[in-house]
């Protein structure tokens, strides 16, 4: 259950990819620095003020957050086509709008 919920799976069944355990570390590490940049350019830790550094990043992923919702139009996102696989039912339900909350938060603080 767990694989078939995180991986977009193909039309004929089957995943659309393996991810090996070094981009599962790699995505992980960076939502790890997305967070930290983002609660510091909310100045919400101490030793770390906001810079040109963590306002540009915010203004990246503003737009990667806002793309990832929206999606490729077959797969992710709100536009997706295959909508009746167990990946698709909770993109639907928790990562699109996670990814659409995330681009606004990121948004409210690079403004």
């Amino acid at each position: 259950m767990g694989k078939t919920a995180s991986v977009p799976e193909k039309v004929g069944g089957g995943a659309s990819f393996t991810p090996r355990i070094i981009e599962t570390l790699i995505v992980a590490l960076g939502l790890l620095l997305v967070g930290f940049m983002l609660l510091a350019q909310f100045n919400a830790i101490p030793f770390y003020y906001p810079n040109i550094l963590t306002k540009m990043f915010c203004i990246v992923f503003t737009f990667v957050f806002f793309l990832r919702a929206i999606g490729d139009f077959k797969y992710l996102g709100f536009t997706k086509r295959i909508k009746d696989s167990t990946f698709a039912k909770y993109d639907t339900r928790y990562y699109s709008p996670l990814c659409f909350y995330l681009g606004i938060s990121f948004l409210l603080v690079w403004l």
